[in-house]
């Protein structure tokens, strides 16, 4: 191959799946004359200036390609690649792994991740060549990133995803408090809502081996566990230094 011909590729991600994602699209999907793909944890070498190298590879990219995992499109870092990528390069894409997205990524270009044909189409765009080759290329190695993306629904993948989505939406509803006009004008209402969101901060950073929540909530996380599937074993919840009062109210309560 001709090194000098190669077509290079930023490939931005964030999060342990969507590093799994990049990772095997440098190495196997990407890998597909000329293209060469760029993963900032694999490419970067040891002793570099990590910014320094990320930035020196955005300048040199040929192309950029976002890997969307759920939850990651609220991530400043990602935003921040996506963003100076589609300012500074006409050749970039989403690929959207089954992210919910919102704008202003909704607004960009952007391909399914889980689909066949969306890949064909972008191979043919980035490399030139004919579509017969790419289609050949792409059903070679659609069903190893099959089982890749797969891992969306798997822990800790899954886990993980769902904390990434979580942390977004409660952004969003943070965001919607800064400008909502009874928080601006009424200090009780500032009080509760910052204490409520205090509260739930400390039970979050103390976690370890256990997890606290208020007393009130007992019963509803009890029943909650008892409704999984598979259902799991519910040996004990244990109420410290608080009267247990929900199993002495009326039957249906």
């Amino acid at each position: 191959m001709d090194s000098q011909n190669e077509r290079k590729i930023f490939i931005s991600w964030t999060g342990r799946l969507g590093n799994e994602l990049a990772k095997h699209l440098r190495d196997y999907m990407f890998n597909f004359f000329p293209l060469k793909g760029w993963v900032s944890n694999v490419d970067i070498t040891a002793g570099a200036v990590w910014f320094d190298e990320t930035q020196r590879a955005l300048a040199r990219a040929d192309f950029g390609v976002v890997c969307l995992t759920p939850g990651s499109s609220k991530k400043p870092w990602l935003n921040f690649e996506t963003g100076f990528l589609f300012g500074q390069k006409q050749n970039c894409k989403l690929i959207n792994f089954n992210e919910e997205l919102i704008n202003p990524l909704m607004q960009l270009q952007k391909i399914d991740g889980t689909n066949q044909n969306d890949w064909v189409k972008l191979l043919i765009e980035m490399t030139n060549r004919n579509q017969y080759e790419c289609e050949q290329w792409v059903k070679s190695q659609f069903p190893q990133l099959q089982e890749k993306f797969g891992l969306i629904k798997q822990s800790p993948y899954s886990y993980m995803c769902q904390i990434d989505k979580t942390l977004g939406n409660i952004q969003d509803a943070v965001d919607k408090l800064k400008a909502n006009k009874y928080a601006l004008e009424n200090i009780c209402f500032q009080k509760v809502i910052l204490d409520s969101y205090q509260e739930l901060y400390k039970h979050s950073s103390q976690v370890e081996e256990t997890y606290s929540i208020p007393a009130s909530q007992y019963p509803q996380y009890l029943i909650f566990l008892q409704k999984l599937d598979p259902k799991p074993h519910v040996k004990a919840i244990a109420l410290v230094n608080v009267e247990e009062r929900f199993w002495q109210q009326t039957m249906g309560r």
